[in-house]
């Protein structure tokens, strides 16, 4: 089994972002590769490559080693899914008279006027238990 690219971590790992590395390494470059951290330069200038290092140290050990954003799988999580998606186009096509009405586009009420009534059933029990 070979090591972790990125932090020479033991076990086995996959295939991530173009390289083989552990789950945690990925999930950083996958969640540092656009953040602040790409911008950033190391303040100390004494991090150990191969063992503890600061976030953009660790990044750029990533584009070191070859990972790449181009590898990056979009639309892979709940936020974008087709449901999501849909429910989306769909506020879209409420008129805009019926927004201003709601005052809240996205809540919509839905009753029977002819059914409504004040009168209120009541049951009673034989002896007051439900036995």
């Amino acid at each position: 089994m070979q090591p972790c690219l990125v932090c020479q971590s033991p076990g086995p790992h996959g295939f991530h972002f173009g390289v083989i590395s552990c789950r945690a390494c990925a999930a950083f470059f996958r969640r540092a590769a656009f953040s602040k951290w790409n911008s950033l330069k190391c303040k100390s200038k004494m991090c150990n490559m191969n063992l503890n290092y600061c976030k953009p140290c660790r990044l750029q050990k990533c584009y070191a080693v070859g990972m790449e954003t181009s590898n990056f799988q979009y639309h892979r999580d709940s936020l974008h899914n087709t449901k999501n998606t849909i429910m989306i186009s769909r506020k879209s096509e409420i008129p805009k008279s019926f927004q201003s009405f709601v005052g809240r586009p996205e809540m919509i009420l839905f009753w029977d006027s002819e059914k409504s009534t004040t009168n209120k059933t009541y049951t009673t029990y034989g002896n007051g238990s439900f036995n």
